[in-house]
């Protein structure tokens, strides 16, 4: 891939532990990488980053060789530019925010006033110009992300990784985070990595999902399209977290021509939202459900799929949702392309976030 994009086949190994791993992501293109706890994530980064040397294959970018043993070809990762936004942001404390965003420019050559000016616009776009002045240690853990995000874009990488970038922030910062980092991700146009275990993070900003697991890749696709026939119980459980864009007040999301009452604690919300409802939260019925739940409509089925141990259940109207059920009830319900079922939501099972 010589258009700016990265191609890489990482095979290392440590502790034991063996990764073998193809990614390619083109230029402006955001392809999350999920996958459980030891799954060869962090050792993938660390191997794009150049802290870890591949025992073989190879890593390009822009067609240029960054690792390639067969090649004896490795740049050192001073001299990769990547940008880099980690969990726990690794912001220098005795720095302002706006050096922080500097560093990487001064650290190339370029001096300190003229770096500032340069990443100005930058700390402007990602609203940080009235904390510009502040020490790291000063800043609040959504505005400490924000400068972690405009230190790896400061130097205008041709790669761009991040990692768990939201995992520390709180619920409505890493909402607002999210929404802010999604919109400079369509204007960089180079290939971003983002690393999470969170299904919104990648549903919302990613292009693709590559699900690695047990150091191999088990699925590549959109996240529609893993949502909709997932290979692992993995991929399953994690892509087929139900997300649905709609607008709320008064404890009532306004999803198209469809209605759902959210519990007392989410009341709060308004405005432009996304509502998230796991699989195994949606309850089909032959019947209305008894003490007539507010949440209950008659749905269409799309399609019937045996996944691991369950059975996935593909609503298609009035409502776009996945239900997980037994293979029992499933037989029970004999549902099938076309038929109508009624569908249970109860609100404590909504979740909201801001868009």
């Amino acid at each position: 891939m010589s258009d700016g994009g990265l191609t890489a086949h990482i095979v290392a190994k440590r502790d034991g532990f063996s990764l073998d791993a193809a990614l390619d992501v083109a230029a402006g293109e955001t392809v999350a990488l999920l996958g459980p706890n030891g799954a060869g994530k962090s050792t993938a980064l660390e191997a794009l980053m150049g802290w870890q040397r591949l025992q073989s294959g190879s890593i390009e970018l822009g067609g240029q060789p960054l690792d390639d043993p067969a090649r004896d070809v490795f740049v050192p990762p001073e001299a990769r530019e990547i940008g880099v936004a980690f969990q726990d942001n690794l912001l220098f404390p005795h720095l302002t925010a706006l050096d922080n965003v500097a560093f990487g420019l001064v650290s190339r050559g370029q001096t300190k006033p003229g770096a500032r000016a340069l990443v100005g616009p930058l700390i402007e776009s990602l609203g940080l110009t009235s904390v510009a002045g502040q020490r790291a240690t000063e800043l609040s853990g959504g505005q400490a992300q924000r400068v972690a995000l405009a230190r790896a874009l400061a130097i205008k990488p041709k790669l761009l990784l991040l990692d768990e970038p939201m995992a520390a922030l709180d619920v409505s910062t890493r909402t607002s985070t999210r929404r802010l980092l999604r919109e400079h991700l369509a204007d960089v146009g180079v290939p971003t990595v983002l690393v999470t275990h969170d299904p919104a993070d990648a549903n919302v900003l990613a292009d693709r999902i590559v699900v690695l697991e047990a150091g191999r890749v088990t699925q590549v696709g959109t996240p529609e399209a893993i949502r909709r026939r997932p290979r692992s119980n993995y991929a399953a459980d994690l892509v087929g977290i139900n997300l649905l864009a709609g607008t709320v007040a008064d404890g009532t999301i306004q999803i198209d021509d469809s209605e759902l009452v959210l519990s007392t604690s989410d009341r709060s919300a308004s405005g432009q939202i996304v509502a998230t409802i796991h699989p195994r939260a949606v309850a089909l019925h032959r019947e209305r459900p008894d003490g007539s739940p507010r949440n209950a409509w008659l749905a269409v089925v799309d399609s019937v799929e045996p996944v691991g141990e369950t059975t996935r259940v593909q609503l298609a109207s009035p409502l776009p949702l996945t239900a997980d059920i037994t293979p029992g009830a499933a037989a029970d319900l004999a549902l099938g392309p076309g038929s109508q079922i009624w569908v249970a939501v109860k609100a404590t099972e909504i979740s909201v976030s801001n868009l």
